[in-house]
């Protein structure tokens, strides 16, 4: 038997995304986890990108702009698209005044 086991609480908890439960072994260290593994965390990320995307906190007079994109951190479709012309003609100079 081991002197110092790192598990000091162990219990079953519900997934917070499938509702599954599963076994949590927790050492006390950082927090317990609350999804059950590698699927329900994707499933997860992927939601909370797609409710970041559909928020728009950017003022209306700069909503579709790089500003909006980099300044406010707005990543609705309009300010994402700006930011990808900005990206594409930024780097095309670039590559144009290297060739020189």
């Amino acid at each position: 038997m081991p002197r110092h086991s790192l598990i000091t609480h162990q219990s079953v908890t519900k997934c917070v995304e499938c509702g599954k439960s599963f076994d949590t072994a927790f050492a006390g260290v950082g927090k317990p986890r609350s999804i059950c593994g590698v699927a329900c965390r994707k499933q997860r990320r992927n939601r909370q990108q797609l409710t970041w995307r559909k928020r728009c906190d950017c003022p209306q007079h700069v909503h579709g702009s790089v500003t909006g994109y980099g300044t406010y951190g707005c990543r609705c479709e309009r300010c994402r698209e700006a930011n990808t012309i900005y990206t594409r003609e930024k780097r095309a100079k670039q590559r144009a005044a290297g060739d020189d």
